[in-house]
């Protein structure tokens, strides 16, 4: 497969481009890796709403393309009397699938990793800016994102890039998130019982793995359903790249834009 000519999109110093545009929308990755923020969180939790308001405060090195945050909003306290209406099981599994990656079995929420491993530090203010957007340094894979309106109210969303290094491309990957931002709710039980919650970031859809080919190339199409539920004006995107033992590569994300 062809990667992507990353030389059309390439706006010098920043660490990632977006270009808004109807009828699509695009992103791409610059040299220096972006960090990948998730916060597994859940409604029916009382610690919780610190970390959604920490993870909110993430906007502005969002949209300068210094990081990407994502909440993936679990099922484990629905049993409690509150069922959260952004969770998933299969938020709960990847949850500790990652804590088994680090060696662990200590599942808790609020809990934040960062490029998939367990960070603790948000609760003491923890920042994204510039500086530390370059800190890991040169990224190993280029990843572009393009959304555009698809057929019957979907988005169809293309992920292109490259991996240079033969051996790092061997089992690597890529996720797209449809995430929204601006949410809110009223609980009225449970531990949150009376609490109005806001959140962003929260995790929509989480489509693939995509395989990278052998050559380092990456492009998959994607048709991703939006639900009637979801307000279009404030879905983005994100694409992420895996190494085949669930290292992240590179990240990039849109903002809400004009497409779809």
């Amino acid at each position: 497969m062809k990667p992507i000519t990353f030389a059309l999109f390439l706006v010098a110093g920043l660490a990632s481009a977006t270009v808004q545009a109807a009828p699509t929308c695009r992103a791409m990755s610059g040299t220096h890796k972006v960090p990948v923020v998730e916060l597994y969180t859940s409604e029916g939790c009382s610690s919780c709403p610190p970390a959604d308001r920490w993870l909110s405060g993430l906007k502005r090195a969002a949209q300068n393309g210094w990081v990407v945050p994502l909440a993936f909003h679990v099922d484990d306290w629905d049993y409690i009397g509150w069922k959260d209406r952004f969770a998933k099981a299969e938020f709960s599994r990847r949850q500790r699938d990652a804590v088994a990656r680090q060696g662990s079995r200590t599942v808790y929420t609020p809990q934040v990793m960062i490029d998939g491993r367990d960070e603790r530090g948000w609760a003491s203010g923890l920042r994204f800016d510039r500086a530390r957007a370059d800190s890991p340094g040169p990224a190993a894979a280029r990843v572009a994102i393009e959304r555009s309106a698809g057929g019957d109210g979907a988005w169809r969303v293309r992920v292109s890039g490259s991996i240079d290094d033969p051996s790092v491309a061997r089992g690597a990957y890529v996720h797209i998130a449809l995430f929204e931002n601006g949410l809110e709710s009223v609980v009225q039980a449970g531990e949150n019982r009376g609490a109005k919650l806001d959140h962003d970031f929260v995790v929509r859809a989480w489509l693939g793995p995509f395989p990278v080919d052998r050559s380092g190339g990456i492009d998959h199409v994607a048709d991703a359903s939006i639900d009637a539920s979801w307000r279009r004006a404030a879905l983005g995107t994100a694409a992420i790249v895996y190494s085949a033992k669930g290292d992240v590569l590179q990240a990039v994300s849109t903002g809400a834009c004009a497409a779809g």
